[in-house]
């Protein structure tokens, strides 16, 4: 039944005692195959050769910031990223404790109970792996956990491989914001996600029965995340 105000308009439902959020202040997060923690400047030492260098460059294709040029410049960036007092950035290693990626909560707004995934650059030890899923699984649970109502996704219209992965975590698409940005002299049109509070308890949920082992046979996969979640 749609809510009226008291000049019969039709408004959204109450939330009692709401009360902002606090800053999602992130220390080490273990899980079974990966550890997260902040991103500090001394790991650029770690990620230079996993992100940066000849063959890497497409993974820089959709950021907003070219490929540094060197490590004296990817040194700079991690300076930035990891000095950032209204962002966090994660660096994220694999079981064996390698450095082989970051990732960022951007765009968090408190009051509203809203924050957004993003800079997320997987290197190739990263990539398609459990470590990878484990460590996104682990920031969302944080964040839901201390009150926030939505955690977004955005992404190039053309990153394939960014849609696929939202979708996969369970993620909803609401929308596309088309000449959304100038991006590096190129239109982006942004394609928006979104796991809302009420959502979050089926998408961790699946997430932790795939990570299970008992859905592990000889290092594959017994069934996919999608077809866990579809099945709940």
């Amino acid at each position: 039944m749609t809510r009226t105000n008291e000049f019969d308009q039709p408004v959204g439902d109450a939330i009692p005692d709401w009360a902002p959020c606090p800053f999602p202040d992130v220390t080490a997060m273990r899980g079974s195959s990966t550890l997260v923690e902040p991103l500090l400047p001394h790991h650029a030492i770690e990620l230079y050769a996993e992100l940066c260098g000849p063959g890497r460059e497409p993974l820089w294709t959709w950021l907003p910031r070219e490929m540094p040029a060197d490590e004296m410049d990817f040194a700079d960036l991690i300076d930035e990223l990891s000095a950032s007092t209204d962002e966090i950035t994660m660096l994220i290693r694999n079981a064996d404790g390698q450095a082989g990626g970051m990732f960022s909560l951007l765009r968090i707004d408190q009051h509203n109970g809203v924050a957004e995934i993003g800079w997320v650059v997987l290197g190739s030890t990263l990539r398609r792996t459990t470590a990878a899923t484990e460590a996104i699984y682990l920031l969302a649970r944080h964040t839901f956990g201390l009150g926030y109502r939505r955690l977004e996704w955005k992404c190039d219209s053309h990153n394939q491989a960014s849609r696929q992965a939202a979708m996969r975590l369970g993620f909803s698409f609401e929308g596309r914001f088309h000449k959304h940005r100038v991006v590096k002299g190129r239109n982006r049109d942004t394609d928006w996600f979104a796991i809302t509070d009420d959502q979050w308890s089926r998408c961790a949920e699946a997430i932790e029965a795939w990570l299970a082992p008992d859905n592990r046979s000889n290092g594959t996969q017994v069934r996919s995340l999608a077809a866990i979640r579809n099945s709940l």
